[in-house]
């Protein structure tokens, strides 16, 4: 009996034990995800809501008291009962989001749901690797099949899920902009509005409008972190570009199938799921914003809550000032006013950078935070950057300033990413130490010895122009070829007669123009490019390094962070280029501080140590 005859069908393999299995499991674990993630969005949308209703009470409860003046005897009791109603449904909002949120943190419903949803994706995966790995052990005629049913069944409804949820997402983020147009438009009144200070037109309604932007802002910001709608929309749109990539090789596929290759089935198949792990991978890490804003539950209803109160003691600040006597309405709280908005704009402005620069070198989920936060950020700003500052826009100021340095997402990445680390440098520096002498040497350097530090932490390859061809010595070139040995050996008949020049200019040419150089003396590897390249490299940095060393050499220790040197921070770099998580984490940091670099950042140090102010200076 022929082994096509015993082969099984596709159909077989499909309705088999093995395949079967793995669909149920996956039918299973998506139900209970897709319930677990209803519920859990359910729970934290209503904690945003309630969070939102303490910020907009407490400005009525504040628009009440500017007004309680002007009320009629006959509405008295009834705007002190409203008034009362209030207080009460701020205490029971805080109440109901902490006991919603408590359940959300202590049930772990966030983690089920990631189990679950990961469970399920693995399972999916699995299915159709299952089915295709078993039909192409069939053969061509089960293999074909297995490639329509993939494509049917997985690459094109994941493809049309990603497109689908991307519009979803940039809808979605439509509406959080409007929220965060509100915000900005009742700041950008608040601001503007704070000119009638000086020409004595009662200002405290400035207060509640305040109250209110800054509550509308916090909610347009919670609302982003749950929702993630920019950052899911831009991973969405990205995967279904790529499946859609892929869908475009199915043909070819098939065609290898046809032609005797059953396996390639397999092949593509493993292509698309690890495409959609990928795809699930960052998802899974861009949950983190989602964690941090249950771990900060607590925190954000404390800032719905003082935001007004903080609001109501200006007011009582200024109308006490006019009750005495102290100056004119006005003048006295506007000048304090106005030094506590100076203080607040510096220590922003300080922030604005190291923001920017994590929104854009930053990994999800501190990325994203980072872009959020610079949007708060510059929200906060705006008002304060006027002539007479209003209270609302100092308090907004003084809790966002609070809140950074409690945590922050470049903190964050900071001590999660660096003591990973410690294993690998040893006792050379501290993770962070490491991170701070780069900066710290960086920012000591002009723009080409710069460009030459940055070359030689990144072990990159080095651009025409970064090291200065005439300044090479022959004593220069003639230690590189020690470490380059198929250069040594290309020039040896020159090195062995003490023929300085030649050597020297063939030094300055692997600066200059290594293609010419190849063009011009390919014939002494044999043609052979390879061992030019690897030749080019090792003499590259061994230049590289000298370059380094010289510019550096002025560097003291206590001109560096925690008493390190430039070759010190050169070790431990050296160590974190051996291994693969410490060589991405380190390119990283050291976009970090070419970024800041770019925007300005005088002292990279200083504004590093900002982010970690727990860890003291290493």
């Amino acid at each position: 009996m022929s082994s096509a005859a015993t082969a099984p069908s596709f159909g077989q393999i499909s309705s088999g034990h093995e395949v079967l299995a793995l669909e149920k499991a996956f039918d299973s674990k998506d139900k209970s995800a897709i319930a677990e993630q209803r519920w859990l969005f359910r729970m934290l949308r209503s904690v945003n809501i309630l969070i939102l209703a303490v910020g907009l009470l407490s400005g009525l409860i504040l628009a009440e008291a500017l007004v309680a003046e002007h009320i009629p005897a006959a509405w008295r009791s009834a705007v002190d009962a409203a008034t009362w109603a209030c207080g009460l449904a701020i205490t029971v909002c805080g109440i109901l989001a902490t006991v919603i949120g408590q359940f959300a943190r202590g049930g772990d419903q966030l983690g089920l749901w990631r189990t679950l949803r990961s469970e399920a994706e693995l399972a999916r995966g699995q299915k159709f690797a299952t089915l295709a790995r078993l039909a192409a052990a069939s053969g061509p005629g089960a293999a074909l099949e297995a490639l329509e049913a993939v494509r049917v069944g997985l690459l094109e409804d994941q493809r049309a899920y990603y497109e689908r949820r991307g519009r979803e997402h940039r809808a979605s983020a439509g509406v959080t902009s409007l929220w965060t147009g509100v915000s900005l438009a009742l700041a950008a009144l608040a601001s503007a509005a704070a000119i009638t200070v000086l020409i004595g037109v009662q200002a405290q309604w400035l207060l509640v409008i305040g109250v209110i932007g800054a509550a509308i802002g916090a909610y347009a910001v919670d609302r982003e972190n749950l929702h993630r709608d920019r950052g899911n929309a831009e991973l969405y749109e990205r995967t279904a570009l790529r499946l859609n990539a892929l869908a475009g090789g199915v043909d070819r596929v098939a065609a290898e199938v046809i032609g005797g290759s059953p396996q390639a089935v397999v092949a593509f198949t493993d292509l698309v799921v690890e495409e959609l792990q990928a795809e699930h991978r960052q998802w899974v890490e861009a949950l983190k914003v989602t964690q941090e804003q249950l771990d900060r539950l607590d925190e954000r209803l404390r800032e719905a809550r003082v935001r007004a109160g903080r609001d109501a003691s200006a007011r009582g600040t200024v109308q006490g000032g006019a009750a005495t006597g102290a100056a004119p309405a006005g003048e006295g709280t506007s000048r304090a006013a106005t030094g506590a908005g100076r203080d607040s704009v510096a220590e922003l402005t300080r922030w604005k950078p190291l923001l920017g620069a994590a929104a854009s070198i930053l990994p999800p989920p501190h990325g994203e935070r980072a872009r959020v936060l610079s949007s708060e950020l510059s929200a906060v700003l705006e008002p304060l950057a006027s002539g007479a500052p209003v209270s609302s826009g100092i308090a907004a100021a003084a809790t966002l300033a609070d809140r950074l340095r409690a945590e922050n997402p470049l903190g964050q990445w900071l001590a999660t990413a660096l003591p990973k680390l410690a294993p690998v440098v040893g006792t050379v520096l501290p993770p962070l130490g490491v991170v701070l002498g780069i900066a710290a040497v960086g920012a000591r350097l002009g723009e080409d010895a710069y460009r030459r530090w940055v070359a030689r932490v990144l072990q990159a390859p080095i651009a025409p122009g970064v090291i200065e061809p005439a300044a090479l010595t022959s004593t220069m070139v003639l230690a590189a070829l020690e470490i380059s040995p198929e250069f040594a050996s290309a020039w040896g008949p020159e090195r062995q007669a003490g023929n300085l020049d030649v050597i020297t200019e063939m030094g300055r040419q692997a600066l200059a123009d290594p293609e010419g150089l190849w063009s011009r003396e390919g014939d002494r590897f044999n043609g052979d490019r390879a061992a030019f390249n690897r030749g080019l490299v090792a003499l590259q940095r061994v230049l590289l390094a000298r370059a380094v060393e010289d510019d550096t050499a002025s560097i003291t220790r206590a001109e560096m962070p925690g008493g390190a040197t430039p070759a010190t921070v050169l070790d431990a770099v050296s160590r974190l280029q051996s291994d693969p998580e410490g060589r991405a984490t380190l390119q990283t940091a050291v976009q970090l501080v070419h970024e800041l670099r770019n925007q300005g950042v005088d002292d990279p140090v200083a504004a590093l140590r900002m982010v970690r102010p727990e860890d003291g200076s290493p």
